[in-house]
Formats: C-alpha cells, structure tokens, sequence
C-alpha cells in the first residue's frame, strides 16, 4: 500500500523481524501470567502451564527476541520502524499485562501494539507516518476492540475464575453489546476513508462498505437476544464474523489500490 520502492531482501527482513518481535512480547505476556493462564481452559495448555517449558528459559528467549530483532528493523528499514517496534513491545509487556487484572481500560491499551506492525509495514517503506499509515493503524485498532469483546463474552466464566476485568464481568452483556456495535460503527468509518486519502478504485469503498454493513448488522442482530447462553453463541459467532472481515477488507485495499 505504501507508496514507495523496497527491495524484496528488505521486505523479507523486516516481516519478519517483526514477527520475531511479536514473539518475543508474547513470550514475555505468557511468562507474566504463566499463573493466569492456568486458570483459564483456553490457555491451561500453554507451555509455561503445563511446565513442558521453563519459566525461566521463557524469559530469556522472550528478551533476547527482542533484543536481537529490534535493531534488525532498524537496519533493514529504518529507525523509526524498529522504534514503533519497541514502542509496541513496551506497551504490550509492561503496560497491557498488568493492567488486564485492574481495569477493563486495558482493552484500549493492547488495541494500541496490536495496531502497531501495518504502521510498521508503511513506516518501513515511507520512513514516515502518513494520514494513510494511520488510516491502518485505526483499521486494526477498531477491529481488535469488538473482537476481543466477543471473545470476553462467549468466554466470561473463564476470563471471571482468572479474575481480569473484562468488560462484561464488571458490566453486563448488554451493555458490552452496546459497545461492540459502538466500535464496529467506527471502525466502518475508519474503513471508508482510503478512498479520500489514498488513489483506490470505488470498488473498494463498495466492498468495504458491504462488509461493514453486514458486520455492523450483525451486531445489532444479537440485541434481538436475551437469554446469556444464546448471547454467549451469538458472540462466539460474531468472533468468527471478524476474521473473515479483516482479511476481506485488507485484500479488497491491495488489490484495487490503484
């Protein structure tokens, strides 16, 4: 998408450094709540749960991944990519983690990282953050939002036993509803606006717009429902309806960028 020339090495490189990076933060998430995750079904399985692995090998690796790839980045792209690297990364370990046991703000704080590597992908061939750089940014960050949320719901026994403050454990489902369909409105706007910022055929704005109507609709489908097991299914459904819709968008972007 990024308007700009790179070489397919650096391309290459940077990907994944980047995945590498993501790694390594997600070593570090697991081996902060290696007592969590037992007590949730989702994640007993995990490595550190289950001691198939050392806690303290965990750390080591989840250091050294970031340690070594985030001057990668910088060297394949540019510092301002490897910066956005890290940025993500200490937002993630020592900020989303901790919070995710005291506040349901944390939802809005790992939204934050978890936007971050498009930006990166733009910042490694512009050097620059761009309106439309963050136009990616926001597609992720608002669609990470109503995604986890359904994941809060359909999983609430779960996320309540671990004690993290979800927004449905601490309010109600319906008014979790509220917010999901809130966030899918914007992220439908935020979805909209490459064709005012960047040269993208009308057919994308089209496409995009179907399925944002259609996701958006979804959502509002599930008010029709009052009873918290057929929520919880409705939910574990709209789940399933956001990893069909992000992929769908990203690829109508590439293939009528123009």
């Amino acid at each position: 998408m990024a308007p700009g020339t790179i070489t397919p090495f650096q391309a290459v490189m940077t990907i994944f450094s980047t995945m590498m990076i993501v790694a390594g933060a997600c070593t570090l998430n697991c081996y902060l709540e290696r007592d969590v995750d037992l007590l949730m079904r989702r994640t007993a399985q995990r490595p550190l749960p289950t001691r198939r692995l050392s806690p303290r090998y965990a750390l080591i690796l989840g250091i050294l991944l970031l340690v070594i790839f985030t001057p990668l980045i910088a060297l394949f792209s540019n510092y301002l990519t490897a910066l956005l690297g890290l940025i993500a990364s200490v937002v993630y370990v020592l900020l989303y983690t901790p919070l995710k046991r005291k506040t349901t703000l944390s939802l809005f704080v790992g939204a934050i990282p978890g936007a971050i590597p498009p930006l990166m992908g733009w910042t490694a061939v512009t050097n620059s953050i761009d309106p439309m750089g963050m136009v990616l940014f926001g597609i992720l960050f608002f669609w990470q939002l109503p995604h986890f949320l359904a994941i809060s719901v359909y999983s609430l026994d779960e996320y309540k036993a671990a004690g993290l403050k979800v927004l449905p454990a601490v309010t109600s489902l319906f008014h979790t509803q509220c917010k999901i369909a809130f966030y899918i409105f914007f992220l439908l706007i935020v979805s909209l606006l490459p064709m005012y910022l960047y040269k993208i055929s009308w057919i994308y704005f089209i496409g995009a717009l179907v399925l944002g109507m259609g996701f958006l609709l979804y959502s509002l489908w599930g008010f029709r429902f009052n009873e918290e097991p057929v929520v919880r299914l409705w939910a574990k459904k709209l789940f399933w309806s956001s990893l069909i819709y992000l992929p769908s968008v990203l690829g109508l972007m590439l293939i009528y960028k123009g």
